[in-house]
């Protein structure tokens, strides 16, 4: 009954049910796109073994080994060489193609995480469990810009943002639920950790290739949203807007890994555990997912330019960290992350949006890669600062890097750098002799 009641919510049905005049909402319509659900399936594939890594990697490690430190050990080295292999990863998918970019990639993962089972399973030396979960993390570092790239390939312009919307929501469901199978397939064998992360990772190459394949010679019309003044293979780093992007994702990713991170910190120093960690943590997830279907279905009505919803959105987020920096209260402390938790899928749709208008045709997948490792850079921050400082010092230092990226922003988004910027990539790139034949 009250499930019946939820529907029937003007708000609720407006995300959901047709509207006569236009036709299905944005995400009913993205939902029954016949390679959509197709995409979505196979991208959540490819994040399980990364979600997976901080419960698989400790079991293995301590199964080999039996020392927890290997296994914490495993889990820093594969997030070093996720972050620093992203750029690289990319670039190779845009230089040989998404179709055997994304099919190598993947399929080099499943074999190191097959190796990383059989080392397990043969007890190696901790040095090779540690090498081996390296070697995955490189592996993996360049497939979500590839992915993003073949989103845009496969899904209209004007569906992008809902597309983006239901995949925040689904990586929600993935967070949740990679663990528990990583768990799952250690009670019936213990190497068998290894082994879901390299189902995962094949059935992520099989469906990626067979999506990536029909793709190639239907390229739709989003991949000609490029500035034209950086068009050239070297102007990325040049493009004062694009950097705007990079340091807005290491905020963002600081603010989100601040309160995620400092749950459970926050959580004792309120008087309360593990268990009342994870409720914060759904407080975040719950209102982000909420956010993300109303932004993608209101999408059209609001007005004013991305750069400017990314600032609203920025000074928002980081007033509700500075909040979690003051709160005294339960209460406070739930209104701060459910601030955080609002503004965080509206803000990974708005970027991913605004930052393909940014990146050059021929170096989306690498663009995108570096996109998502700063985040993800942003995100370690805040677990470092939490080793270093106290906890009152670590939820200050979200806030921080938020304030000191809105300075910023008016500089790299301004007109006049910009046009400088171009005029002078356009004056370099004619000064460049002609090798081509």
């Amino acid at each position: 009954m009250y499930y019946v009641f939820f529907l029937k919510l003007p708000i609720i049905k407006e995300v959901f049910e047709i509207d006569n005049k236009k036709g299905k909402s944005p995400i009913r319509e993205v939902i029954g796109h016949k390679n959509y659900l197709k995409w979505s399936l196979a991208v959540q594939l490819m994040r399980a073994p990364s979600l997976m890594t901080s419960l698989a990697f400790v079991i293995i490690g301590y199964y080999a080994t039996g020392s927890h430190t290997v296994g914490g050990l495993m889990v820093t080295v594969y997030t070093i060489s996720l972050t620093f292999f992203a750029v690289p990863g990319g670039r190779f998918v845009d230089k040989v193609g998404i179709t055997k970019g994304l099919l190598f990639l993947l399929i080099g993962s499943a074999i190191s995480f097959l190796l990383l089972t059989l080392a397990t399973v043969f007890k190696a030396p901790s040095f090779i469990l540690i090498i081996l979960a390296g070697l995955s993390g490189m592996f993996l570092a360049g497939a979500p810009g590839g992915f993003r790239t073949l989103l845009s390939r496969i899904v209209p312009r004007n569906l992008i943002s809902s597309a983006i919307a239901f995949d925040a929501t689904m990586i929600e469901v993935v967070v949740v639920t990679s663990p528990l199978i990583a768990a799952a397939f250690s009670t019936i064998w213990k190497p068998g950790t290894g082994f879901a992360m390299v189902v995962a990772s094949l059935l992520s190459a099989l469906l990626a290739y067979l999506l990536a394949k029909g793709s190639e010679d239907n390229k739709l019309e989003n991949e000609s949203n490029v500035t034209e003044s950086f068009a050239a293979p070297k102007s990325l780093w040049l493009n004062p807007r694009y950097i705007f992007w990079l340091l807005a994702s290491i905020a963002f990713g600081h603010i989100l890994g601040t309160a995620e991170t400092g749950a459970y910190p926050i959580s004792q120093a309120f008087g309360g555990g593990a268990n009342t960690a994870a409720i914060l943590i759904g407080v975040v997830a719950v209102f982000s997912i909420v956010s993300g279907l109303l932004y993608a279905t209101f999408e059209s009505k609001i007005k004013y330019s991305k750069f400017s919803q990314a600032c609203c959105l920025l000074v928002l987020i980081t007033i509700g960290c500075f909040s979690l920096f003051l709160s005294e209260s339960w209460l406070w402390l739930i209104i701060s992350l459910v601030v955080i938790g609002t503004c965080t899928a509206p803000l990974m749709i708005v970027r991913s949006q605004a930052v393909e208008l940014e990146i050059p045709e021929d170096r989306k997948s690498e663009g995108f890669s570096l996109i998502n490792a700063s985040h993800s850079i942003g995100f370690g921050l805040s677990g470092l600062f939490l080793a270093i400082l106290p906890l009152d010092g670590m939820l200050l230092s979200g806030s921080i890097t938020g304030v000191i990226v809105l300075i910023m922003a008016p500089i790299l988004f301004s007109e006049k750098l910009y046009k400088k910027t171009a005029q002078k990539t356009i004056e370099n790139d004619s000064k460049l002799p002609n090798t081509m034949e």
